[in-house]
């Protein structure tokens, strides 16, 4: 009956701590991979992945966050979650004794407005441009070669995540995946992308895969207390501080 009271004012979505986030396997080469381990031999990573080069740009990586529309996603395919796209949402307080949000300040409320804000960070249009410009620059590299008309080059990309059975959630990945196949054809090069989807029972999806870069996309969240953000912000740093 949900759909019954969609519209009603009264009705109050609350959101949660966690906010769903694409992980990515940006190594691109195994030499970079290798020289991780190297450098950082308390992190395990898998040694026998082999990275993808397309997602050591950082124009790439771009063209994912600005590729899919989340408020179709969220709302408009499945109604059951709410649209968000910044890694901390507003749910996390600098100050509890005063009520004041992460996104309560000027600077907190200008990063929100400056990612594209009104439409959820999507852009489909400036996705497919920076897809093109990765393209282009990973061919000039020598990782790729262009494509033709007629056969178009393909890079394959696995994806991993755990829907734990939960039909909401598998809709919404095969959703994703179908926008960004869509947006990611280069009718320059020929380049076009194919994301193979596998399903992992939890936790193996992270010990196994997402946290040990044994994929190239994953599907993962992560939430801490709302009124202490600033060790959970810890979480997100390169050099793993947090001990995650």
């Amino acid at each position: 009956q949900i759909y019954d009271y969609l519209s009603d004012d009264r009705m109050i979505a609350i959101p949660q701590t966690t906010v769903w986030r694409m992980s990515m396997n940006s190594f691109g080469t195994e030499e970079n991979r290798d020289q991780y381990i190297l450098d950082h031999p308390d992190v395990y990573i898998n040694p026998n992945f082999v990275p993808e080069p397309i997602l050591m740009y950082k124009e790439m990586r771009q063209a994912f966050y600005l590729g899919i529309d989340r408020d179709f996603s969220q709302q408009g395919l499945v109604t059951r979650y709410i649209p968000e796209h910044m890694l901390i949402p507003e749910t996390y307080f600098i100050d509890y004794y005063s009520g004041l949000s992460v996104r309560g300040t000027a600077v907190g409320k200008d990063v929100y407005d400056d990612f594209f804000f009104e439409n959820y960070g999507y852009s489909p249009a400036y996705a497919l441009q920076l897809f093109k410009h990765a393209v282009y620059m990973a061919i000039e590299d020598g990782y790729y070669v262009a494509g033709t008309e007629n056969d178009y080059q393909t890079i394959e990309l696995m994806f991993t995540y755990s829907s734990s059975g939960n039909q909401y959630v598998q809709a919404v990945v095969n959703n994703i995946v179908e926008q960004y196949e869509t947006i990611f054809v280069d009718d320059e090069n020929y380049v076009n992308i194919d994301i193979i989807v596998h399903d992992i029972a939890f936790p193996s999806s992270y010990q196994e895969y997402n946290q040990t870069a044994n994929t190239d996309l994953g599907l993962v969240g992560i939430s801490g207390s709302i009124l202490g953000p600033f060790n959970y912000l810890e979480t997100f740093c390169d050099d793993n501080r947090s001990g995650f």
